[in-house]
């Protein structure tokens, strides 16, 4: 019998061989599919004991290669009520993809997980993040959302770092603990939760902290504030805020700041042409009791103006004056505060919205009929007339009149004058 060779149209994957390391440890080997020409990767993690990240058997059967150092882009991690995952020590994990934490994920002593390219982590109701001395969850490009009954807390020595490109959303609470940095570099932080500071938080000039309405920070040490610091919610101060950056916004700021400044704020901050608004100054972290000094108001639209005067005198640190612009816009208020022995000069500045006014009500209405306009006059208690009647009546009626005044003349027996 003459035997039959077959070949097969479809491509042979191989996988690579295992490397098996001194006492035959096998480290885990990735055998996934991957569609023909794609580099993406899909794959679900699911913690089904507590135990450490990189230990097969926290998730039930041998992971993912690259995992358990990188998480591929496509990959998730859940981590489910009742477990607790460990990074151990010093080891570094690499999140392209995304991690559902509803429990505990727990970063010990110079270990470190980095949220890169897109990588997230939504932290659940109940989930915990936690760190140990030395250890770091940096954020290069991805998002960090914290969500409402979840907690992050950075122990003594660990690090935070937020970088350009990167978000967190915290409606939980992110505690920073003596000894730990949170350190916002570049991107977004944006907190509708609470944020407490036993530590230090580092605002750097390319880095935005956005304290939401109903947001509060607790500063029990200090803040290095070199970016922006937009504050519509609460800011106690028990420690210090050392401001070399910008702080905007109407929301509440208790104690005092290492360096002072002024926060500008209109109210309304939306009004419609040649409305009245309020526009405020007030005095942060001065080293007086700031009453009497003079505010300088400006606008940057050329149809603003500002009440009786553009000026107003401190007391207790605020002061305020009147604001109304003729035009439409978003013109900018800026509140300039001069200076005096104690303290140095600093300007704070807002931005209104100037709308259409309402357009008023008139006796005549517009109506157009083939492209030509008729003017329709209303009158009381009747149905409207077109203005050309109207007219045509006016110069019946006069012609009417000067019939009778010219019988009138004749029969006088003189001409009537020229009118």
């Amino acid at each position: 019998m003459l035997g039959v060779l077959v070949f097969s149209t479809f491509p042979l994957t191989i996988s690579p061989p295992v490397a098996v390391g001194v006492g035959g440890d096998a480290s885990p080997v990735l055998l996934t599919a991957r569609p023909s020409g794609s580099n993406s990767t899909s794959c679900v993690y699911n913690a089904t004991a507590s135990g450490n990240w990189n230990d097969p058997g926290t998730w039930g059967s041998a992971p993912i290669a690259p995992f358990p150092n990188t998480l591929p882009a496509g990959c998730t991690v859940n981590i489910p009520s009742g477990t607790t995952v460990t990074v151990p020590d010093g080891l570094s994990v690499v999140i392209f993809g995304s991690v559902q934490n509803g429990a505990s994920l727990v970063i010990n002593e110079f270990a470190s997980i980095t949220f890169r390219d897109n990588g997230t982590m939504n932290n659940n109701v109940r989930g915990s993040v936690s760190t140990s001395v030395g250890s770091a969850i940096d954020n290069e490009g991805g998002e960090i959302n914290n969500n409402v009954g979840a907690q992050i807390a950075l122990a003594d020595s660990a690090t935070f770092y937020n970088r350009a490109g990167s978000d967190v959303n915290n409606a939980g609470t992110i505690a920073v603990q003596s000894g730990a940095e949170f350190q916002v570099q570049g991107g977004q932080v944006r907190n509708s939760g609470s944020i407490s500071d036993k530590g230090s938080i580092e605002d750097f000039p390319s880095g935005t902290i956005s304290n939401l309405a109903g947001g509060t920070i607790t500063v029990e040490r200090v803040v290095y504030n070199a970016g922006t610091i937009d504050n519509s919610g609460s800011i106690e101060n028990l420690g210090a805020i050392d401001n070399n950056g910008t702080i905007l916004g109407s929301g509440s700021i208790t104690g005092r700041l290492v360096t002072p400044m002024v926060v500008a704020s209109c109210s309304p901050s939306s009004v419609p042409a040649d409305s009245q608004t309020n526009c405020a100054a007030r005095m942060l972290g001065a080293m007086d009791a700031t009453d009497g000094e003079t505010v300088v108001f400006a606008t940057s639209s050329g149809t603003g103006s500002f009440g009786q005067s553009a000026t107003c005198m401190l007391s207790s640190g605020t002061c305020s004056v009147a604001y109304k612009d003729s035009d439409t816009g978003s013109p900018v208020i800026t509140a300039d505060y001069p200076g005096d022995s104690n303290d140095a000069a600093s300007s704070g500045n807002t931005t209104i919205k100037v709308t259409q006014a309402p357009v008023g009500s008139s006796t005549l209405i517009n109506t157009t009929s083939q492209g030509t306009a008729n003017l329709t006059a209303l009158p009381s208690g009747g149905s409207p007339l077109p203005l050309d009647y109207i007219v045509a009546g006016g110069v019946a009626a006069a012609i009417v009149v000067s019939v009778i005044l010219v019988g009138w003349a004749r029969a006088r027996g003189r001409r009537p004058q020229a009118t």
